[in-house]
């Protein structure tokens, strides 16, 4: 009981409204993208390599000897 009075608490640090004076230049965004690029990519050639493995594993569980 007292793990979840922490986790509100925190919660409601992070979450509270204040006022915040930044500036995000145009590079900003432009790195936020290309994170958000390398992160797709990423995730499909870490799909690729698995849905290769997860073929790879079946094949070799139901080829057919001759």
């Amino acid at each position: 009981m007292k793990e979840l009075g922490i986790v509100v608490v925190a919660l409601l640090i992070v979450f509270s409204p204040v006022e915040a004076l930044a500036y995000l230049d145009p590079g900003t965004g432009s790195y936020v993208v290309q994170m958000a690029i390398a992160g797709a990519v990423s995730a499909a050639f870490a799909i690729r390599i698995f849905w290769g493995r997860l073929k790879d594993m079946f094949h070799n569980i139901f080829k057919r000897d001759k």
